[in-house]
């Protein structure tokens, strides 16, 4: 990745971040969710030329994604958008996604980009849910591939196993 983070409680903001031909941001506390860490990506530009995840998190207790663009303005007008995956969350309590713009490229060839993918949220105990707030996000591109649906594949995925989580959209 362009940024690779394995501390505990870790803030970035106000970057413009290019992960090439990697993701733009990798953190990994390693298996399982570290208590009591956190981590907050704002205000920031990400961009990768490539398939998998842009920012991807995992482990981290409590992840703050917020008020950021997944945009290239520096590409080809056809190209500026991100394409595969983008944001990806596993294994953690809170999870809050606010105010992002994430813009696919004019045409998208996969057939499974996902723009948000979330597994694995979970209470701190058993019996006690996660939360997940997903609010006033902006999701938008052109998927191309056979079956032609309109934006990325996946817009928003979740995929909860075993855990739980309570889910608040709002618009």
């Amino acid at each position: 990745p362009a940024v690779r983070i394995t501390g505990n409680v870790v803030v970035i903001r106000g970057f413009v971040i290019n992960g090439d031909d990697r993701a733009a941001i990798s953190a990994d506390r390693g298996m399982g969710i570290t208590a009591g860490s956190s981590i907050e990506i704002s205000r920031n530009t990400l961009y990768a030329e490539r398939e998998a995840s842009k920012l991807d998190i995992d482990g981290y207790s409590s992840v703050n994604v917020n008020y950021n663009l997944f945009y290239n303005p520096a590409a080809a007008v056809a190209t500026r958008g991100v394409f595969g995956n983008v944001i990806s969350i596993s294994d953690a309590h809170n999870v809050v996604i606010d105010r992002n713009a994430i813009l696919g490229r004019i045409s998208n060839s996969g057939n499974n980009e996902t723009a948000i993918a979330l597994s694995g949220i979970e209470g701190p105990s058993v019996g006690v849910p996660g939360t997940i707030s997903i609010t006033r996000n902006i999701i938008t591109g052109n998927y191309a591939g056979t079956g032609s649906q309109p934006g990325f594949a996946n817009g928003i995925t979740f995929v909860t196993g075993t855990s739980g989580a309570d889910i608040i959209f709002d618009d």
